[in-house]
């Protein structure tokens, strides 16, 4: 949508019968359609289009505003006030669509541009995040292999030490044994039998 139309009528039945032949005028719905006008209708007495009528500053009826939207924000770029034939107001909306086609083009590139480096921001936020995961996963195994590999170094130590303390037991137990070592060649052994 480039363009909205907002047309506001009262309750006078010959305003209503006007602005009921306006928008059932086939060469309006069809420029309508082509240059990307929505329109929107609505009678003052209805508290939305009340309050619509007064944001505009609608005084006289029925009223037509032209809005688009401009550096970001919605304008009023044109109005018409008071009973219009459907051809005039064609007319109205060409020189308004014509004039205002160079800025809307501008606005809209504007706004796409905006629109590009939001989701390239978010992209980079989220590949950010996905690699300071991955780190942090990283940092995570490697201290878990480290807290294994102490584990492991602090049972080996202990078993060590238990060896040795048994050692120094059984020689505080028999202190003239003398330990065992195992020979290198083969065992003679006597025989009790001969």
């Amino acid at each position: 949508m480039a363009f909205a139309g907002i047309i506001l009528a009262c309750d006078f039945l010959y305003l209503s019968v006007s602005v009921r032949k306006t928008l059932a005028n086939q060469a309006l719905q069809d420029y309508c359609v082509a240059n990307e006008v929505l329109l929107w209708a609505g009678n003052v007495k209805d508290a939305e289009a009340f309050q619509v009528s007064e944001q505009l500053g609608a005084t006289a009826f029925p009223f037509i505003a032209v809005i688009a939207q401009l550096s970001g924000k919605m304008s009023m770029v044109a109005r018409v006030e008071g009973p219009i034939e459907p051809s005039i107001l064609i007319e109205r909306l060409s020189s308004t669509v014509e004039s205002l086609g160079a800025a809307i083009q501008s606005s809209r590139l504007e706004r796409e541009d905006r629109e590009r480096q939001r989701q390239l921001r978010e992209e980079q936020d989220r590949e950010y995040r996905e690699a300071l995961l991955a780190d942090q996963e990283k940092v995570r195994r490697k201290r878990m292999n480290l807290s294994i590999l102490i584990t492991r170094s602090c049972f080996c130590r202990s078993e060590k030490s238990e060896r040795q303390r048994k050692r120094r037991s059984a020689r505080s137990r028999w202190p003239n044994a003398r330990p065992v070592r195992p020979s290198s060649g083969p065992s003679r052994r006597k025989s009790c039998a001969g």
